[in-house]
C-alpha cells in the first residue's frame, strides 16, 4: 500500500536529514517505483532505483493514487502519467537493474542520499562487500546512508536458515530459490561496512526474546556465534562516510 511505502520512506528520509536538492539512491525498491515519486514530493533532485530485475509494477493506477495521496497532505505534486517512462522522467529518476552492475555505473561522489529497506540481506554473500564499496565510492562526503536490516530466515521467520553449510546455501539452486538471504550477521555486517570506509550507527536494534533456534541444530559454521549476534533480528543502520 502507499501508506506503508510512505512510512518506510519517511523513516529513512527523517534520518537522513537531508535538505531540498539531494540526490537519492534506492537499493532495492521491488515492486513498485513510488519511492520516486516521494523523493521529489521531498526535494529531490534526482533519484536512481537499483535493483536486480524489472519487478516495478507498471500500474500507473497505483502511481495515480499515490500522487492523490500526496496532494491529500497539502504536497502537490507535478508528474507525467502517461506511461511509466514519463512517470520516471518527470521525477527526475532512473530506474536501473543490473544489481551491482547498475551501482558500477554511477559516477563517484555523486548522491547524498542511499537507502534500503530489508534488502541488504538478499545480496548474495560474495557480493556484499562490493556493493558497500559501492556505496562509498558513490556517496558524497557529507552523505548519508540509511538500512533496514532483517536477519531473520525467510523459512519461517527464525534462524533455520543458519542449519545449511555454506555449500549447500550459497549453491546456485538455494541462491535461486526465492527465499536466499546472505546471512551475513551484525557483527560481522558492521565489519564489513567499517571496512568499507564508513562509520556505523546503529540506530535501532530488535531482539528476540530467546534464541530462535537450538545451538545444536546450527552448522559448524555459526556454532561460535554469540549470543547477542544470535539475538538480533533486525537492525536500522546510519552510515556516514569516514
Amino acid at each position: 500500500s502507499f501508506a506503508y511505502a510512505e512510512g518506510v520512506f519517511n523513516r529513512h528520509y527523517n534520518l537522513a536529514l537531508s535538505p531540498t536538492g539531494f540526490s537519492m539512491l534506492e537499493l532495492g525498491p521491488g515492486d513498485s517505483i513510488v519511492s520516486a515519486i516521494l523523493g521529489r514530493a521531498n526535494g529531490a533532485s534526482d533519484c536512481i532505483l537499483v535493483d536486480t530485475g524489472p519487478y516495478a509494477t507498471q500500474n500507473l493506477g497505483y502511481y495515480r493514487a499515490a500522487v492523490n495521496a500526496l496532494s491529500s497532505e497539502g504536497r502537490s505534486i507535478n508528474v507525467d502519467l502517461n506511461s511509466f517512462d514519463t512517470l520516471l522522467q518527470s521525477c527526475h529518476a532512473v530506474y536501473e537493474f543490473k544489481g551491482i552492475q547498475s551501482l558500477q555505473a554511477q559516477p563517484s561522489g555523486s548522491v547524498d542520499f542511499i537507502w534500503s529497506h530489508a534488502v541488504l540481506e538478499h545480496v548474495r554473500k560474495a557480493e556484499l562487500p562490493d556493493t558497500f564499496h559501492e556505496f562509498r565510492r558513490i556517496i558524497k562526503s557529507r552523505g548519508i546512508s540509511t538500512h533496514w536490516v532483517d536477519f531473520k530466515d525467510h523459512l519461517g521467520g527464525g534462524l533455520n536458515n543458519l542449519r545449511f553449510s555454506e555449500r549447500v546455501w550459497e549453491s546456485r539452486l538455494m541462491s535461486n530459490s526465492g527465499f536466499y538471504t546472505n546471512r551475513v550477521r551484525m557483527c560481522e555486517l558492521l565489519k564489513m561496512i567499517e571496512s568499507a570506509g564508513f562509520i556505523v550507527e546503529v540506530i535501532q536494534t530488535v531482539r528476540w526474546n530467546k534464541i530462535p533456534i537450538s545451538r545444536k541444530l546450527l552448522a559448524p559454521e555459526f556454532s561460535c556465534l554469540t549470543d547477542e549476534d544470535l539475538l538480533i533480528s533486525s537492525a536500522m543502520l546510519r552510515l556516514r562516510p569516514c
